[in-house]
């Protein structure tokens, strides 16, 4: 484990860390690629959404599946870090990570590199479960699964997923003060937010299926 520097007071570097999740949490790597590899501008394509499966309807599946790595990695790889570190030997606290990521979440939902628009914030979202509370992102990963071949409809899949997360934050979530179930919440119900036109497109059925 590295060692915080004394010099500096744990709340600053937690600031910090947050500062750059932010930062690379706003990183839109689906109009990167998109760009790059097709040179397209994927905000005036289909949804107008840099999320994987907008990248995946107006470019490839494995530019998607690009997408979708790098979404989940600059929230899991920031807190990762931050695991790294310790102060006085003691291990960053499970609600600072969780802050942390969810920093990050919300500068991939409100990219500062596009005018505070950004993804709805699934991929990030899975990039801090498998960080700090994997046994619930396995928990819900069928549940995902099961709505998307069962519906073909990925905005349903991720709307119901962020639900099931809610409920499964009270049975899966390990002890923690203060407790991280908040922030739980508070992601989920982001993601739910951020899915506000395709909720209005279900209801009728004006929606796109994924396949």
């Amino acid at each position: 484990m590295v060692m915080l520097s004394t010099a500096i007071s744990f709340d600053v570097w937690v600031i910090i860390f947050s500062v750059l999740s932010f930062i690379i949490g706003s990183i839109p790597f689906g109009r990167v690629f998109t760009k790059v590899f097709y040179n397209i501008n994927i905000y005036e394509v289909g949804s107008k959404n840099s999320g994987t499966t907008n990248v995946i309807r107006s470019t490839s599946l494995w530019l998607g599946v690009l997408t979708l790595f790098f979404d989940i990695f600059k929230v899991c790889g920031i807190v990762l870090l931050l695991k790294l570190f310790t102060y006085d030997t003691v291990s960053i606290p499970l609600w600072h990570q969780a802050f942390v990521g969810t920093v990050g979440i919300f500068g991939h939902c409100f990219s500062i590199f596009h005018k505070f628009h950004g993804g709805k914030g699934v991929a990030s979202t899975v990039g801090l479960l498998l960080v700090i509370v994997p046994k619930l992102f396995l928990a819900i990963l069928p549940i995902w699964l099961l709505f998307i071949v069962s519906s073909r409809y990925m905005s349903l899949a991720n709307i119901v997923s962020s639900i099931a997360i809610i409920i499964g934050s009270f049975f899966f979530l390990p002890h923690s003060i203060p407790s991280i179930q908040p922030l739980i919440i508070l992601i989920s119900l982001l993601v739910i937010y951020r899915h506000k036109d395709n909720i209005k497109r279900l209801i009728s059925k004006t929606e796109s299926k994924l396949f």
